[in-house]
This record gives structure tokens, C-alpha cells and sequence, in this order.
């Protein structure tokens, strides 16, 4: 089963086994821990009897037992982690502010005044971020019908929702935008003009809602 969103995959033993794994590093669950000592980790040449200690290292209970209730780490059971050299939530923020800089400047450059940033639309989005990243990473998507529901509620009658999913191994919004500047659809979610525009830039996402200008604007 997959611990990110609780599918269930059964295994043959067989090439043919209709599950996305290729390889297996671990099995556990609430009380036990195996690690995979086999010469491969490929899922179709593995042994899965797990009394076989030779391919299936159990970890100790003590060092379970200490991870479940937090209590001291027997020496030499678990390693020490590093801190992390970002803080992922403070340099996401300051990604968004900058790259709504970004795109306000150049909306206005191009003659489409201020821009209106819809902050409900901006958090509505945040789950649909999480659901592409989980399908990029585990190749499963879900909270696709709650992200439509709750899109169905927030967009107006009459107005449109346009979307541009953008993935950079950078932290230039500059950069970000010119990427999605590249694209037809990119230009259209940034230059969309209308009655009632409002954006809402995301780490990732460029999106609008708007009502079509009445003839003449």
C-alpha cells in the first residue's frame, strides 16, 4: 500500500504484478521493521519471507519501541538526521511575494494597470499544488474532485478559470516568469485582460479568473 494516500497494490510475485514499484528498500508496519538485504531490491527478483534473516534485517524492538513513544534512541540504532539548510515554508512565501512583483510589473508595463491578487483563489490552489507533487513523486493523483468542487464554488458565474503549472529547479521569479512567458497558454493566464481579473501566482502556478471585456475595452 502506498502511506501517501492509502492505496492497496497486490503482488503476484510475477513481471506481470499491476503496481507502479520497482524497487523496495523497507517493509513495515506498527510494529515491525525489515530491511531489504537481498543482492537486488528489484521487486521481481525478491524473496519476501521475512524469517529469512539473511535478506530481511528486522530493526530491534527497543529501537521501534523508542521511535514510537520518543524515548531514548538506543546508541548505534538509528542515525542522526542533519538540520535542513532551508526553511522550505519561509523561502516558498518569499517566492510567491516576489513573483507577484514580477507579474504586477509586467501586467503594468504592458498597459493592464494594477492587479488584483484573490487571496481565497491563491489558497484554493494549495492543494492542487500538493496533489501534482504527489503524482509527480508516487504517480497518483487524488484531491482532484475536491480541487474541481471547490473551483466550481469560488468562480463566479459568467467568469473563467485558467491555469499554467510551472516547475523551475530555481528560486528566480524572473526567471519563473520569462519560463512561463514562453508558453502560449503562460502568456495568456498572465496577460489575461477582463472585466474583474483577479490573480493568484502560486509556487508553481500562474492562474486568473476572469470575465470576458465587453466590446471595445
Amino acid at each position: 500500500w502506498d502511506p501517501v494516500n492509502g492505496q492497496r497494490f497486490l503482488h503476484s510475485g510475477q513481471q506481470q504484478s499491476q503496481h507502479p514499484y520497482t524497487r523496495i528498500g523497507c517493509l513495515f508496519n506498527h510494529r515491525s521493521f525489515y530491511a531489504n538485504n537481498q543482492a537486488s531490491d528489484a521487486v521481481a527478483s525478491c524473496r519476501f519471507d521475512l524469517d529469512d534473516s539473511a535478506r530481511w534485517k528486522p530493526m530491534s524492538e527497543e529501537a521501534i519501541g523508542a521511535a514510537l513513544t520518543g524515548g531514548p534512541t538506543p546508541p548505534g540504532c538509528l542515525a542522526t538526521l542533519s538540520a535542513p539548510l532551508l526553511d522550505a515554508v519561509r523561502e516558498s512565501n518569499q517566492f510567491e511575494l516576489r513573483l507577484r512583483a514580477a507579474v504586477a510589473e509586467r501586467r503594468e508595463a504592458d498597459g493592464l494597470g494594477a492587479t488584483q491578487w484573490d487571496e481565497e483563489l491563491s489558497f484554493c490552489l494549495t492543494g492542487a499544488l500538493a496533489g501534482y507533487e504527489q503524482e509527480r513523486l508516487h504517480g497518483v493523483a487524488f484531491a482532484n474532485e475536491e480541487f474541481q468542487a471547490a473551483m466550481n464554488r469560488l468562480v463566479p458565474d459568467g467568469h473563467t478559470f485558467r491555469g499554467y503549472p510551472l516547475q523551475v529547479l530555481h528560486r528566480d521569479p524572473r526567471r519563473a516568469l520569462a519560463a512561463a512567458l514562453r508558453s502560449p497558454v503562460g502568456r495568456e493566464v498572465v496577460f489575461c485582460r477582463g472585466d474583474g481579473c483577479g490573480c493568484a501566482p502560486g509556487l508553481g502556478w500562474c492562474v486568473t479568473l476572469s470575465q470576458p471585456a465587453p466590446p471595445g475595452s
